[in-house]
């Protein structure tokens, strides 16, 4: 009886060592999975900017004010034979995030679409041209989403509607009113960022200030 209860015990103790293990490899591949999602859309806006004089897409509506819908636009270079339907892009599978909390989304990420220039109104960039951002190497270009955007369940503001998938103004940044940028995804301590070079990194809450979404070529201007 007494090696019975030693070798349950054994047990025990290595399960509460095993589990905690386990979990960290399934997130580690999760977050592996989500960035080489991201590198793939970095593809994809290479492929969409080199058929498009060099413009991507960046703050979009359905009539297209100020240029296609970045989620839409993109999805026609990911699905072969293009988009039949707003019920298509969840089943796209490089824009969704493994390690994301809700299912059946159009996108996991979300697209910096902050144009400076309109600040106090801020309005979202129209489509911008790569060559011209400045250090793109620093300058992200998609995130990752939080479960839901701010207050969930309001039509214009829920992470189900497709041209919402855009962060263009402070209160979209991480723990502000509006918050569509999650920096925690991943351990609860960072998530990944796809940057306008196309390299992927993770990033904590410390790093995703609001200049650091500031594209604007030298002089400010675009």
């Amino acid at each position: 009886m007494t090696e019975l209860t030693v070798a349950i015990g054994l047990i025990i103790v290595l399960l509460a060592i095993l589990f905690p293990t386990v979990a960290r490899v399934r997130e580690s591949a999760r977050q592996t999975a989500c960035a080489s999602n991201l590198r793939q859309l970095g593809v994809a806006f290479s492929g969409y900017a080199a058929g498009n004089r060099g413009y991507i897409p960046r703050g979009g509506g359905y009539r297209g004010l100020r240029g296609p819908n970045w989620v839409a636009a993109i999805g026609h270079w990911l699905k072969r034979g293009g988009l039949t339907a707003w019920s298509d892009l969840p089943e796209i599978s490089v824009l969704q995030c493994p390690a994301h909390p809700t299912a059946d989304i159009p996108s996991a990420f979300v697209m910096n679409a902050f144009a400076f220039e309109t600040s106090p109104a801020w309005q979202a960039a129209a489509a911008s041209r790569v060559a011209d951002v400045r250090n793109p190497s620093d300058v992200p270009l998609l995130l990752e989403t939080p479960d839901l955007f701010g207050v969930a369940h309001q039509f214009f503001d829920d992470i189900f509607f497709e041209p919402e998938h855009v962060a263009f103004a402070p209160k979209h940044l991480p723990r502000a009113a509006s918050q569509r940028i999650s920096d925690t995804r991943h351990r609860a301590r960072f998530a990944n960022v796809l940057f306008f070079d196309g390299h992927v990194a993770s990033v904590s809450k410390d790093e995703l200030t609001l200049e650091r979404f500031d594209d604007r070529p030298p002089g400010g201007r675009r």
